[in-house]
């Protein structure tokens, strides 16, 4: 979900809570006063049915990079074992070095995108990490 769709329903905050293993604390949290109307709600239900299928699009292509950012990191770590590294011929270890590089990439996609972001204005959703792990 988009940061910017989100509606905000109400803040707490936790303290005083001593430190313990994971899973060891148990809080229970309760809201008991609402302050959106059965109207609000409802158009809230629309909306996200209105934007489910943009929604998903966009998990799609973030899931889509995540894919190719595993799939580099995995071939980097692949060619530089020795037992591999020591069979490929060195310019076929430059492809794929060349290939895998992430800053080669994001060298060549990145001023595009913020060339794209520039001449579109405000309506666009933000920088290229606004997904990143």
């Amino acid at each position: 979900t988009r940061t910017r769709d989100n509606n905000l329903l109400g803040k707490f905050e936790l303290s005083g809570i001593p430190p313990a293993p994971r899973g060891v604390p148990q809080i229970t949290v309760c809201f008991d006063k609402g302050r959106l109307s059965k109207d609000d709600i409802e158009k809230m239900v629309q909306d996200a049915e209105k934007y489910k299928s943009e929604d998903e699009e966009h998990k799609k292509k973030v899931d889509a990079k995540n894919s190719l950012e595993n799939y580099a990191y995995n071939m980097r770590n692949t060619i530089q074992d020795e037992k591999i590294a020591s069979k490929l011929p060195a310019d076929d270890k430059k492809k794929i070095e060349d290939a895998v590089d992430m800053k080669e990439l994001e060298g060549l996609c990145n001023p595009i995108i913020a060339k794209m972001y520039q001449g579109a204005g405000a309506d666009m959703p933000g920088g290229m990490d606004e997904d990143a792990p």
